[in-house]
């Protein structure tokens, strides 16, 4: 697949997967999964900054280092 064709990471979907398996690794440790705990506030953190970069991925980067002849 192209860059193009690729559909960029949706937050709701990746952090119900985050949340899901953070439940699954702690067991019945960790039982506190809304916004006010911090360890869902890091992972709501990191789920944004990969739907980010999930998101610029699909989009053509001007190259801002070189000009037109390709030299820097």
């Amino acid at each position: 697949m192209t860059p193009a064709q690729l559909k960029p990471l949706d937050f709701d979907t990746l952090r119900n997967t985050a949340i899901g398996y953070a439940q699954a690794a702690s067991g019945n440790i960790w039982t506190d999964y809304n916004l006010h705990d911090p360890g869902v506030t890091l992972l709501e953190q990191t789920c944004f900054a990969l739907t980010e970069v999930s998101y610029q991925s699909v989009h053509d980067m001007a190259d801002l280092l070189t000009n037109s002849s390709d030299v820097i």
